[in-house]
């Protein structure tokens, strides 16, 4: 294997992802297809000069959960044939397989007591509301972090999953802070919980829906200074409000969206300094 793929791109072996691509190699191979075949098809598929790890790119392009059984989960590849017929090593995995779909069952049947910080105020279906545990938990997304489905999924069919979660998620019609946690991640905490965090990116989503620079706007209402510790939120909204370059044409889109009309400025909140924390 490492011969044949040194063959096919120099020095692949070397690169720091090779280990990931060769094991998924192994695995493809012993459902009895021409792993060989497989890495030279996902190096055809496209250039190879500006990648910093050939190997990583080449993983992601073969995808092994095409080539492979179905996993206990969607994102996960399942036993290859040769390993499920193994004496030992099949009744091994086929147990920790089962172990796993059984943890996925339990994790969506028991309810929290009480909703999750990314999930305050989101009125998700209960399907989609246990998809998304389910996805979180496995994923190890800290409970603080408010995008739905975490940070970027690292593999393919990860990612395809997520992508799916996502598309539910804007079918339901709920506002997503995604776009623009990068620039919150660091209030991720006092955040957590806060009730008005959906009205804040359901306007910033309103702002890019109309083609202003949601990010921009965001930038200069954390620039604005401290914001009260119990009500980040609230502020960074109103702030948003008051930066919005799109606001006058709020009346338009009434007609022609389903975008809500920003609230009015809450008095005093931009004066509420003196106990803020600095952003």
């Amino acid at each position: 294997m490492d011969e044949q793929a040194d063959q096919i791109v120099l020095w692949l072996t070397s690169e720091p992802a090779w280990p990931t691509l060769r094991s998924h190699l192994l695995q493809i191979a012993a459902t009895g297809a021409d792993a060989v075949a497989v890495l030279r098809d996902a190096v055809t598929q496209d250039s190879l000069d500006t990648a910093h790890d050939a190997a990583a790119v080449l993983d992601w392009r073969i995808d092994p959960t095409r080539h492979l059984p179905t996993g206990p989960l969607p994102w996960l590849a399942g036993i290859p044939t040769k390993l499920t017929d193994d004496p030992t090593w099949g009744p091994y995995l086929d147990a920790r397989a089962q172990q796993i779909s059984q943890l996925a069952q339990q994790l969506r049947l028991d309810a929290p007591e009480q909703a999750p910080a990314w999930q305050t105020r989101l009125h998700l279906p209960d399907q989609l509301a246990a998809d998304l545990a389910l996805w979180r938990a496995a994923n190890a997304v800290p409970e603080h972090d408010l995008r739905p489905t975490g940070p970027p999924a690292s593999t393919a069919a990860g990612s395809r999953w997520q992508h799916r979660l996502d598309s539910h998620l804007a079918d339901a019609g709920m506002p997503d802070i995604t776009p623009w946690w990068p620039q919150l991640q660091h209030l991720g905490r006092h955040l957590a919980n806060d009730p008005r965090l959906p009205l804040l990116a359901g306007h910033l989503q309103d702002i890019a829906a109309l083609g202003g620079d949601a990010a921009d706007v965001l930038d200069q209402a954390l620039h604005d200074g401290p914001v009260p510790a119990n009500s980040i939120a609230s502020a960074l909204d109103y702030r948003v409000h008051r930066h919005d370059p799109t606001a006058e044409r709020w009346e338009l889109i009434q007609h022609t969206t389903t975008a809500r009309r920003p609230p009015d400025p809450i008095p005093g909140t931009h004066h509420q300094r003196d106990r803020g924390i600095p952003i």
